[in-house]
């Protein structure tokens, strides 16, 4: 199973998510491996730095470009149970590299904050989205509703953000389980050369895990309706 993590816009914490899904994913028995194609914003791998030292036997890979990810994509899926893909920075201006891993992705993940500027670009993601699923039609959607503050208006009121998100994408689904604002949890695991599901609990950690654990359910019931597909397929 393949997932990718995506996004226009930086500052989503999509790196992150990313590498805390990494992290649970082998803290649950899992075989699974890290790609890293986001430089960041200076040119610094976040996730190849938080799961190297978090988990630093999950292997991580950085392919060059979109040749050598078409090629490595296959073989990944074939040795591994899951790969969790970080994409490139600037979603729209590195298309074709993002088609290619989307093409052989099963889950794109959206992180969004709970802000117009974040939400707008949702519409360039799925221009994309359906590129791609011109040759992988199976490819699911996600998004996912992150740093929610309590203290301010939408924090308190998750369901205008919803409604925000559906105006400008109605076709993309959003995940149930939305991530809190915790700074203190994510600067603590940094400090500590770990993630924030491996850390003492948290809200954040609350969510994570009640995300990734809402997200694997979703994957076993997307495989269970593809086996019925093609079973349906195979006598008819």
């Amino acid at each position: 199973m393949n997932i990718t993590f995506a996004h226009t816009k930086g500052g989503v914490t999509k790196s992150a998510l990313a590498s805390n899904l990494c992290v649970w994913l082998h803290q649950k028995g899992h075989n699974v491996a890290a790609i890293d194609l986001d430089a960041g914003e200076y040119g610094n791998k976040s996730l190849t730095t938080s799961v190297g030292q978090a988990a630093p036997e999950i292997p991580i890979y950085q392919p060059a470009d979109a040749a050598e990810l078409r090629d490595l994509l296959p073989q990944l899926a074939e040795q591994f149970q899951f790969t969790v893909a970080d994409a490139p920075g600037g979603f729209q201006s590195t298309t074709q590299t993002n088609v290619e891993l989307l093409k052989h992705s099963d889950f794109v993940l959206i992180p969004v904050k709970p802000e117009f500027d974040a939400i707008e670009p949702l519409s360039v993601v799925e221009q994309i989205i359906e590129v791609a699923r011109l040759e992988n039609p199976l490819l699911q959607a996600r998004v996912i509703i992150n740093c929610l503050d309590g203290r301010t208006r939408t924090g308190r009121d998750p369901q205008s953000i919803v409604d925000m998100i559906h105006a400008i994408t109605p076709n993309l689904k959003i995940m149930n389980q939305k991530v809190r604002i915790d700074s203190s949890a994510f600067q603590t695991a940094r400090i500590n050369g770990s993630v924030v599901v491996q850390g003492g609990r948290s809200p954040a950690q609350e969510d994570l895990n009640s995300l990734f654990a809402e997200l694997l359910s979703d994957m076993i019931a997307a495989i269970s309706r593809l086996s019925q597909k093609l079973a349906t397929t195979a006598y008819s």
